[in-house]
């Protein structure tokens, strides 16, 4: 893990738009340095372990 928290999300296309603006306003509220990475779109498959 590369920071403080990693959090995997199924998200619709009509709700990216909002969770990113809430995701960008948690980070500016929580601390200057925080910064959010967001990766996707991925296969549903990619949510799944493989350990």
């Amino acid at each position: 893990m590369d920071g403080l928290a990693e959090l995997a999300l199924a998200l619709s296309t009509d709700q990216v738009a909002d969770f990113e603006a809430a995701a960008e306003e948690l980070a500016e509220q929580a601390h200057p340095w925080a910064r959010v990475s967001l990766v996707g779109p991925m296969a549903m498959y990619d949510f799944v372990p493989t350990d």
